[in-house]
């Protein structure tokens, strides 16, 4: 489904985000610019509004003739574009939201005010430059409140870098300003002159660093709907993804806070800019579904901890390629466990493989769609699964991997398999073996029963296992919440084997084969190379 795109006005340059959003396809639904002459006559379209430029009236008349609009007011920080005034049938997100209740039942949900485009040039050519300084902050100080945040950084021995102007763009060119942001690892970023928002911020977010905010009620309002239909809350229990001061703290307490997030920059960052790519994924979704059905999606999720090979991401690269040769079109949520007390050894080199992954994740494109799910919380596989359920739609089908366990460079009919769990398997699981046949001995763990569809015959087992297998997730939910809890700290198959052996369920498990060929689709690296497990609890 394409949804054209219109503008309402100039283009401002606070519309990057929202045109890099509607520029990545979200499954069936496909969001392309478009022109016309006069107002559309269509069932659905979207239109970017330049708020301080136009009128209602004006995009009254160009929404007049379309049954379904998406109206996305920009450009507005000082709140002058009347969101009241619009016909009812408009659905409205609003940029820059204010914090009073101006907004009429049509407004469905607000927007930040983004980056810039020379900044996310740099993100997407890959070139940004290592993390080598400590704090920095390059922009205006034209209000108090900057001026109370540039007096801290100016109090600090760790390492600050700053160039103070006078004006907005007054400062570095872009193309310098860019690359002296990516050189951050803590980007404070006080309030702007209208807004608490800044560019900065959102920059910070872009380039793989940690931003410092005041804890306004506007973030609350911009982001507490993700926070609560997600339980996404990032760190600390702030309703944005950074870390913040109390507003209008001193200068000594920002200054405190602000070498206590140099000290936790690796962690911290990789919290946030986590926090970041799933909010953006999340307010493409909104978009969608203010206009379109979504189909089901495809989605692998695929679970990583610390092992002896990290920082090496070689393993977990060769098990994502994998996936993608067979799943071009799939998400991928990689979803990362903390670090428990015994291996706390591990931590550096942990995080250092996360930071790896996290940037592939933000700069390389053939990453666009690879999530890298992290918290900082120690969970173990069964609660960590658990606890990103939420990113997936309970009629998506879930692809579950570890990430020493890659597909085989072997052809799997995905087609028939999908057309398998929609139609009379739609509440079970189709395993891809690891052996070329069924081991000898393990006889017993097979029912006995056969499906087949086309070229594909699926043998019956009740034997569980963790290895690559398809699911829907609504499946996966009602497994995870008969026997895990967020408390939970095991793995899953340590706990569903000897469930699924006895049959209890009534979700039957499958293992794909082709009749004439070898069995075995998957392969497996052995990440924890023999290490004993250690003790674990649901």
């Amino acid at each position: 489904m394409i949804i054209p795109v219109f503008d309402v006005g100039p283009q401002c340059m606070d519309w990057d985000l929202v045109l890099d959003l509607l520029a990545h396809d979200i499954g069936n639904v496909h969001f392309r610019r478009a022109q016309s002459a006069g107002p559309p006559e269509l069932d659905r379209a979207v239109f970017l509004v330049a708020g301080r430029h136009v009128t209602p009236d004006e995009v009254n008349e160009m929404i007049g003739g379309t049954a379904h609009p998406l109206v996305l007011v920009l450009s507005d920080e000082e709140g002058i574009f009347d969101t009241g005034a619009l016909l009812d049938k408009a659905r409205v997100f609003v940029q820059t939201p204010k914090t009073d209740d101006r907004y009429g039942p049509n407004v469905v949900g607000f927007l930040p005010v983004g980056y810039s485009r020379h900044v996310k040039n740099l993100v997407e050519s890959g070139l940004g430059p290592d993390k080598t300084i400590n704090v920095g902050f390059y922009g205006q100080v034209t209000n108090f409140r900057r001026q109370v945040w540039f007096d801290a950084m100016m109090t600090l021995d760790v390492g600050v870098s700053h160039v103070a102007t006078d004006g907005f763009m007054q400062g570095l060119p872009p193309d310098e300003y860019a690359k002296a942001m990516a050189r951050l690892k803590v980007c404070p970023a006080p309030p702007g002159p209208v807004t608490p928002d800044t560019f900065r911020l959102w920059e910070a977010l872009e380039l793989g660093a940690i931003p410092l905010a005041e804890n306004f009620g506007y973030w609350a309002k911009l982001t507490g709907p993700f926070i609560r239909e997600t339980g996404a809350s990032p760190m600390e229990a702030f309703n944005f993804p950074c870390p913040t001061v109390p507003a209008a703290s001193p200068a000594g307490d920002i200054a405190i806070k602000i070498r206590y997030e140099v000290s936790q920059w690796e962690r911290h960052s990789l919290i946030a800019g986590s926090w970041y790519k799933l909010y953006k994924r999340w307010l493409r979704e909104e978009f969608v579904d203010q206009l379109a059905d979504r189909d089901p999606r495809t989605i692998a999720m695929v679970s990583v901890s610390p092992i002896a090979s990290h920082p090496s991401t070689e393993m977990i690269e060769l098990t994502i390629r994998s996936i993608q040769d067979q799943l071009p079109d799939a998400e991928i949520l990689i979803m990362c466990d903390g670090v428990r007390p015994e291996q706390q050894e591990r931590t550096a080199d942990y995080l250092t493989h996360l930071r790896a992954l996290e940037d592939k994740a933000r700069t390389d494109p053939q990453w666009r769609d690879v999530y890298v799910c992290f918290d900082g919380e120690w969970r173990h596989q069964a609660a960590t699964m658990l606890r990103w359920m939420w990113a997936v739609d309970p009629a998506d089908l879930i692809v579950f991997v570890e990430h020493d366990a890659p597909f085989r460079n072997r052809k799997i009919d995905w087609s028939t398999v999908r057309g398998l769990l929609n139609g009379d398997l739609a509440g079970d699981v189709i395993r891809f073996h690891f052996e070329a046949s069924i081991p000898e001995g393990h006889e017993y763990l097979m029912t006995g029963e056969r499906h087949t569809l086309n070229d594909v015959v699926l043998i019956g087992t009740r034997q569980w296992s963790q290895r690559p297998h398809i699911a829907h997730a609504w499946v996966y939910n009602e497994i995870l919440a008969c026997h895990f809890s967020a408390d939970s700290r095991t793995m899953i198959e340590d706990v569903v084997y000897s469930v699924f052996f006895r049959q209890v369920l009534p979700v039957k498990i499958w293992i794909y084969s082709v009749p004439g060929e070898s069995m075995s689709y998957t392969d497996h690296l052995d990440g924890r190379g023999g290490e004993e497990k250690y003790e674990m609890w649901t």
